[in-house]
C-alpha cells in the first residue's frame, strides 16, 4: 500500500493523466448515472424457453 502513494504522485505529474484523463473522469463521476438496456440478441437465451 506504501508503494501505491509515490506511483499515484508520479502518475497525476504526468501531463497527459492531469489534462486530458483526469477530466474526463471527473466528469463521468459527477455526471448522472447512465440507464443502459439489454436487447436480445441472435445468440441469446432471453425471451426463450430453456
Amino acid at each position: 500500500m506504501a508503494a501505491r502513494v509515490p506511483h499515484l504522485a508520479a502518475v497525476r505529474a504526468e501531463a497527459t493523466v492531469r489534462d486530458e484523463i483526469l477530466p474526463g473522469i471527473e466528469r463521468e463521476r459527477t455526471a448522472a448515472p447512465q440507464q443502459l438496456r439489454l436487447a436480445p440478441t441472435a445468440r441469446s437465451l432471453i425471451g426463450t424457453a430453456v
